[in-house]
């Protein structure tokens, strides 16, 4: 019998290898990465990191608004207007760094670093259609290239296995859990 040689629309967990070190005078903007569908079909995907623009934005109100990924990160999405508040002091601010993450061309979500509390903090977000396929992991390797400074944090709840499963394979390290006011249990992680 012949297998189908078409990608399924899921694909397995990515393996529990670290992130693969950047090629030598790699600028973190671009890299591929392939997953293989449930036939055993290799499929390569080309992840790009580039600045936000302006018709991004709709693309990551959509993200958030989704309210699957808003309860698996712990997050209350925002109204449209408190969202596009919220991403004008993004842009505006010298303190933050965002880069859209596309895939084949396609806006899949965002990496950023920011201050918080007097430290470096990453976050990231993928619209659901880009949830496990590596490009989460890919994409904040390739972040972590450009964004050189140390140490860094990052914040994930209990629930929000995956999130943390990437931030690990990209060398950050469990250093505090605690439960906040609403009883939600949230780790923060660290990359020296």
């Amino acid at each position: 019998m012949r297998r189908n040689r078409s990608c399924c629309s899921t694909a397995p967990p990515a393996s529990n290898t670290p992130c693969p070190p950047p090629p030598p005078h790699s600028t973190g903007t671009r890299r591929s990465t392939s997953t293989r569908c449930e036939h055993g079909v290799r499929r390569s995907m080309t992840v790009t990191l580039r600045s936000v623009r302006p018709d991004d934005l709709p693309v990551f109100f959509v993200h958030q608004s989704d309210p699957e990924a808003a309860a698996m990160a712990g997050f209350t999405p925002r109204a449209r207007d408190a969202f596009d508040a919220h991403w004008s002091r993004i842009i505006a601010g010298p303190a933050f760094v965002v880069r859209t993450v596309e895939v084949a061309g396609a806006v899949a979500g965002y990496v950023s670093a920011f201050p918080r509390e007097g430290r470096t903090e990453i976050a990231y977000w993928l619209g659901r259609d880009y949830w496990h396929r590596g490009i989460g992991r890919t994409a904040v390797a390739m972040f972590l290239v450009q964004q050189r400074e140390r140490p860094l944090f990052a914040s994930v709840i209990d629930t929000n296995g995956a999130s943390q499963t990437i931030l690990e394979h990209c060398g950050f390290t469990v250093v505090r859990e605690e439960a906040g006011d609403d009883g939600v249990r949230e780790r923060t992680l660290r990359l020296d």
